[in-house]
């Protein structure tokens, strides 16, 4: 599921053109592999992460990584021209919090990348509480697209995109997993039988929301 959801996190950083000396923040970095690509894009690669080991394995590759949340990086506003939370917002208690610290962080026209698991999704419809995307008890919110966006809004961000991530096969290969495990075998669907006929990226299985803050 991870390398899924990485990959469109993973092609908007390749397909991003840094200006000379552009710094990238990468929130809840692990082991620093987006940073690696991020760095290999040409930008300035920094990255927090509340796992020790997570980060001592970031800095043995030569990554500028700190224990701690976004609050560890509040001495530096206007420093950063691009902020990522992959797979991060739902892991938070409080994501507005997050997304107003990330607004100081970044330079007037910096952007902001968010990336989840999207409530809309059919996946969850089909499979309910054995739905992949909720992760109880790791996840401990699950904001609509809707309330991320009046976040970011009243944040002061602009120019706000959605972007659909189609990870169809991979939840319901998932989610059919963790449902053998709680009713037992016997209980898959087949991928067929629940795919929609209709594709509607309101309802993809992950979204990302990326935002600006003003010039």
């Amino acid at each position: 599921m991870t390398l899924v959801c990485e990959s469109a996190h993973a092609g908007s950083a390749r397909a991003a053109r840094p200006a000379p000396g552009a710094r990238v923040l990468d929130v809840g970095c692990g082991a620093g592999g987006f940073l690696d690509l991020v760095r290999a894009s040409g930008w300035t690669a920094v990255g927090v992460d509340f796992d020790p080991e997570a980060v001592k394995t970031a800095r043995a590759r030569g990554l500028d990584v700190h224990v701690g949340d976004i609050g560890r990086l509040d001495g530096e506003p206007g420093t950063f021209d691009a902020i990522s939370f992959n797979h991060v917002i739902e892991h938070l208690f409080s994501p507005g919090k997050a997304i107003n610290q990330a607004f100081r962080l970044l330079r007037p026209g910096g952007a902001i990348h968010l990336e989840l698991p999207n409530v809309d999704a059919v996946g969850l419809e089909v499979f309910g509480e054995d739905w992949r995307g909720l992760e109880p008890p790791r996840h401990l919110v699950l904001p609509s697209r809707g309330a991320l966006e009046a976040a970011l809004v009243e944040a002061g961000f602009e120019r706000l995109r959605f972007i659909p991530i189609d990870a169809w096969r991979a939840m319901v290969e998932a989610s059919q997993e963790i449902r053998g495990r709680r009713l037992g075998e016997g209980h898959d669907l087949p991928v067929t039988a629940v795919r929609p006929e209709r594709r509607n990226d309101q309802r993809a299985e992950f979204f990302a929301l990326t935002a600006r803050r003003p010039l």
